[in-house]
């Protein structure tokens, strides 16, 4: 849907944040943990947390007690703020970049065309993005990832059930190895 990923991993950023200090003791969240999350480098998550905080949504300590925490309460930050915060490289479909020929008729036409419905989505998805905390949006995705893993578990008891019931005799005789 975005043109990059950098939307993506900062919102991931941000759950990272918001789930340590919801979840756990509020310590800051360091770079590397956070890229552990995102299966990205350090390097790249360091240079998206120096956007949020130009933008004043995290603060930064370096240092080896040092990582990123937030400026105010996640439920006072929506994912527009962060989309907004990364929104220094044009728009959602990235028109000013895009150079078509100008000399075909088409070429020369396709970006006017393109530029009202184009706003019209940007402000549609801001709208959207607007409506959802920070804080609303690090539940559902902790409660996500917490259903797929109680879905996995419960999968392996329901297989081991399936066996248990079809080769009664054989998995009885394995308990005593357990």
């Amino acid at each position: 849907m975005f043109g990059n990923k950098r939307f993506l991993v900062a919102a991931q950023i941000m759950v990272c944040v918001t789930g340590k200090k919801m979840y756990l003791n509020g310590e800051p969240i360091n770079s590397d943990y956070m890229a552990y999350s995102v299966n990205t480098n350090p390097v790249v998550i360091r240079r998206i947390i120096r956007e949020l905080k130009d933008a004043g949504l995290i603060e930064a300590k370096t240092g080896p007690n040092g990582g990123a925490f937030l400026t105010r309460d996640a439920s006072e930050i929506t994912l527009a703020d962060v989309y907004r915060a990364l929104k220094d490289d044009g728009d959602l479909f990235n028109m000013d970049s895009y150079d078509s020929n100008h000399k075909c008729v088409i070429g020369r036409g396709i970006k006017p065309a393109l530029h009202e419905m184009v706003t019209k989505a940007e402000h549609a998805m801001l709208d959207v993005l607007a409506q959802k905390s920070l804080k609303e949006f690090a539940e559902e995705t902790i409660g996500n990832s917490l259903r797929a893993e109680y879905e996995d578990y419960e999968s392996s008891i329901q297989d081991l059930v399936m066996r248990c019931a079809t080769d009664e005799a054989s998995t009885f005789e394995h308990l005593d190895d357990i």
